[in-house]
């Protein structure tokens, strides 16, 4: 049974899959969800889901541009 979402939680995406791909000199990392319903999606949005996103790949960025190249 899913846990009840309380007026301060998003709603979960039904589905979550993430891909890489090999660019050469660079990888793109592709994060999809999917949502049973566009009320769920919208409700997910509004909670900063992308911005929120987008700064855990910024800080992923950082830290493997500090990586050696032959690790």
């Amino acid at each position: 049974m899913p846990a009840a979402r309380t007026a301060s939680a998003p709603p979960s995406a039904s589905s979550r899959a993430s891909s890489a791909r090999d660019l050469g000199d660079r990888t793109k990392l592709t994060q999809t969800m999917r949502f049973a319903t566009t009320e769920e999606r919208d409700t997910t949005m509004q909670y900063g889901v992308e911005e929120g996103a987008k700064g855990g790949f910024a800080r992923v960025d950082a830290l493997l541009q500090r990586l050696p190249l032959d690790a």
